[in-house]
């Protein structure tokens, strides 16, 4: 048994075995040797906790690797923006999907953007507000207010693209008064 037992504790991600065995033997113990339910609780408690718990950190290793996933995904987009814009498009458009799919709104947000800049680099200025637009609703959800004044940054770039510099002016100005509010030096820098 000890045996056993060594080498389960060896590797981290045998716990939740680990966790399955202990509330089977509980189980076990108490349905086929006529245990009372009285005196085998704490045990079954335990093993239920451990169980709970070592679910919990599999989800949480789950999001944490579905995390690095999109944000490669979304490195690997930026990398090829200009020599495979097709391709970006493909990455970017599969990490916004798994970032949607997935509830990380950051990501979601940092996908559009993404989108936004490949329909820009090849003068789809109309898709690229789009996306724009999108993510700005994203982060006046979240009120994440650092993306916000990039996502009116990035509207004010594409309005100056499509011409219509009264609008592009009023997006800059807003993207501005955010990051001297939030004191974003070098947002503020960026912004003049």
């Amino acid at each position: 048994m000890s045996l056993i037992f060594n080498s389960i504790f060896i590797c981290p991600d045998n716990y939740l075995f680990l966790a399955h065995l202990v509330l089977i033997h509980e189980i076990s113990s108490c349905c086929n040797f006529g245990c009372t339910y009285k005196m085998e609780r704490p045990f079954f408690y335990k093993a239920s906790l451990l169980l709970i718990f070592m679910l919990v950190v599999n989800m949480a290793k789950s999001q944490l690797a579905d995390t690095i996933y999109i944000k490669q995904l979304i490195d690997s987009a930026l990398n090829i923006e200009f020599s495979d814009n097709a391709l970006a498009q493909k990455t970017a458009q599969q990490a916004k999907l798994l970032a949607e799919k997935n509830k990380f709104p950051k990501l979601h947000s940092r996908a559009l953007v993404l989108l936004g800049y490949l329909q820009d680099d090849i003068g789809n200025f109309g898709a690229a507000k789009t996306f724009y637009e999108q993510s700005l609703a994203i982060n006046l959800k979240e009120n994440n207010q650092k993306q916000l004044a990039l996502d009116y940054s990035n509207l004010g770039l594409n309005a100056e693209n499509t011409g219509d510099y009264s609008k592009a002016i009023d997006y800059h100005n807003k993207g501005f008064r955010i990051r001297e509010e939030i004191r974003d030096s070098a947002g503020l820098s960026a912004s003049m």
